[in-house]
């Protein structure tokens, strides 16, 4: 019953979130539609080895998502909420992970496990990223299956900890390649020094060899055959472009060193702005397992760091070791008679009043066309949410994490309306692709000017690729051989402006906005009919 009681908040708040997801944001171009487009074409091939994109094998991540989104529409048929919530899920399975890690690495800190999830959930960036169809969560999850596995071996559960290990190694690869080695190395290297004094240095290096082997053939089962299915510049692709290849390019600094320290603070709201929890993450006297944490977190950092390939999501899997930190930190203090929760809830508040600024007052916001659609109960929300950490402080620390916890689901939830309500129809991508599924089986090819990145391939349940065209003179040429035929034209695309006109816009089958600009399915007749060309 316990459990049931600590696990009932987190679960309602993923239900809520991801119906608010699924009911205000459509799948956002340009990765989602890209990742739910492989899917799409691996199930219209019937072929699990290689992914391929607008009829082009796929090299750029491996297959694990887009096996998992197959495998659910075998079960549920083809649907689009089943590979919109393969992605969360694996988010909300880490949230079991990063408890179950914090048992073994403080038994006898019942309250760190019970924390650690909260700590977790409750940072902005991870509940951002928890309702996208992307790979970082899966990282996430397999980092921290790694871990869990090397604790095992502390724990001397040698042959468990290593498969384990093997395991998140060998999928942690096929869900987004070696990344999450620059996690989990640096644990499994500095292990016998840093956190498992008690086990044999031959016996942790020879075991940690096995399981890279093993988990190497894992991804090799795959990657080999697929490989040699896909061609020579496929098996490159794979090979060196998923590994050194990308990390070798990504050395160009083209942001500074410091860059994510300076955005910690929005990515870790609201904990980065509650004093409890710098002294928790402080803590008294370390010991092994905080090493081990540390090092989780310090290590990817530096390295992520001194590489100018930078985003965000890229420090998702480090997340996890913060939590267990601030959780055990937390334990260790017990209980409080009251708890400050009032810096992140005038933050909240400033949010939500600036929303209702905007909206009241239109003329002064930034974003005018979208503040008039704007509707003042998302800010209101917010504001609400904030004033009530501001005048109502929770009685003990433990009430104070669930209250805090819920600041990053409300912002996210709010940012979804008061975002994507009014901007749905710039992302949704549907209207565009069921007028090229039309134009197809009416047995009309159509063309792509500019980089096409699937956008319309899942949304359209398209069935046969478009013809990517990069040039203006390469589209004239093929409107030449192909009369009948319609082009997909944007109006942000350098050599759009050549048919973005009144003469080819009137005989246009849709016209849509896309992003912050515009698109158009129009016939290639009405292209060559114009006196410039």
């Amino acid at each position: 019953m316990n459990r049931v009681r600590e696990w009932a908040p987190l679960a309602a708040a993923f239900a809520a979130l991801m119906a608010v997801t699924f009911w205000l944001r459509p799948l956002l171009p340009i990765d989602e539609t890209r990742y739910l487009g492989v899917a799409w074409e691996m199930w219209l091939r019937g072929d699990w080895l290689v992914p391929f994109k607008n009829g082009e094998t796929y090299s750029h991540k491996p297959p694990l998502l887009f096996w998992l989104m197959n495998a659910g529409w075998h079960v549920f048929g083809v649907n689009e909420w089943w590979p919109r919530l393969v992605h969360p899920l694996f988010g909300l399975a880490s949230l079991g992970l990063c408890a179950a890690i914090a048992k073994r690495l403080w038994p006898g800190l019942r309250d760190a496990a019970n924390y650690a999830p909260y700590f977790l959930f409750g940072c902005l960036w991870w509940t951002v990223f928890q309702t996208t169809t992307m790979f970082d969560m899966m990282v996430v999850f397999f980092v921290e299956l790694g871990v869990l596995g090397l604790l095992c071996v502390k724990d001397h559960r040698a042959y468990r900890g290593w498969t384990l290990l093997a395991l998140a190694l060998g999928f942690g690869i096929l869900a987004k390649g070696p990344v999450l080695f620059l996690f989990l190395l640096p644990l499994m290297l500095l292990g016998p020094w840093a956190f498992a004094p008690t086990v044999s240095k031959a016996k942790w290096f020879l075991g940690m060899t096995l399981a890279i082997f093993g988990g190497a053939g894992i991804a090799l089962a795959w990657a080999i055959p697929a490989g040699k299915a896909g061609g020579e510049a496929y098996q490159t692709a794979i090979f060196w472009g998923q590994s050194a290849g990308r990390m070798a390019e990504s050395f160009a600094h083209a942001r500074p060193i410091w860059w994510y320290l300076a955005l910690l603070p929005g990515l870790l709201f609201p904990w980065f702005f509650w004093p409890e929890a710098w002294k928790a993450v402080r803590g008294p006297k370390s010991d092994g397992a905080v090493r081990l944490c540390w090092l989780w977190v310090a290590a990817p950092l530096l390295a992520f760091s001194l590489v100018s390939g930078k985003q965000p999501h890229y420090l998702l899997p480090m997340f996890p070791a913060l939590a267990l930190l601030a959780a055990r930190g937390l334990a260790i203090r017990g209980a409080a008679e009251i708890v400050n929760v009032r810096l992140p809830g005038v933050i909240l508040a400033g949010l939500g009043g600036f929303i209702l600024t905007i909206v009241l007052f239109p003329s002064q916001s930034p974003w005018p066309q979208v503040t008039t659609e704007l509707s003042p109960l998302w800010g209101g929300a917010l504001m609400l949410g904030g004033l009530f950490l501001i005048f109502y402080p929770s009685p003990r620390r433990r009430l104070a994490v669930k209250r805090l916890f819920l600041a990053s689901p409300l912002f996210v939830a709010v940012l979804h309306g008061a975002g994507f309500g009014p901007l749905a129809d710039s992302y949704d991508m549907a209207p565009i692709g069921k007028s090229i599924h039309a134009i197809q089986e009416g047995s009309h090819e159509v063309a792509h000017l500019g980089g096409y990145h699937n956008e319309y391939a899942f949304v359209g349940r398209l069935e046969q690729p478009l013809h990517e065209v990069l040039q203006l003179e390469a589209l004239i040429a093929w409107a030449h051989l192909h009369p009948n035929a319609f082009a997909v034209v944007r109006k942000d695309h350098h050599q759009a402006n050549t048919f973005w006109v009144p003469e080819v816009l009137k005989h246009a089958v849709v016209r849509r906005p896309y992003r912050t600009n515009e698109v158009a399915l129009v016939p290639v007749s009405a292209l060559l009919a114009l006196p410039t060309l």
